[in-house]
């Protein structure tokens, strides 16, 4: 694994404004990994990260505060985080996968027989999302 060669890549992508590229710069921090660990610098990325809507930097985040990484125990703040990756992860599942949900509802219902999630419309049995 050449990390000065990531360092490079992620330091372009995320001097460029790349929120992935922000949340991976900060784990080469965060690791000492192609540079000196740099704690401080890791979370000032994983927040700019968070606050451009990338779930993983949010979860990063509330983790490092549920443990203490770099933060005092806080629970309540770990929770936002926790909450924020939630609702970015539901409303990208959602458009994915209900789109046009307003003018054509799709049903779901319980295959009593096979206790297996369904959607209408498909045969029963057949596992919900496929």
């Amino acid at each position: 694994k050449n990390y000065l060669k990531a360092m490079e890549s992620f330091t372009k992508s995320a001097n460029q404004g790349n929120s992935k590229g922000k949340y991976y710069l900060g784990v080469l921090y965060e690791e000492g990994k192609g540079t000196e660990n740099d704690l401080k610098k890791a979370i000032e990325l994983f927040t700019q990260s968070a606050k451009q809507d990338f779930p993983v930097a949010n979860y990063k985040l509330g983790l490092m505060l549920c443990y203490g990484k770099g933060f005092s125990i806080n629970f309540t703040k770990a929770g936002a985080y926790f909450q924020n990756v939630l609702s970015k992860c539901f409303k990208f599942f959602f458009k994915e996968n209900f789109q046009g949900c307003q003018k054509k509802p799709r049903t779901f219902h319980v295959d009593v027989r096979e206790n297996v999630p369904t959607r209408s419309g498909l045969s029963k049995g057949l596992p919900f999302g496929t």
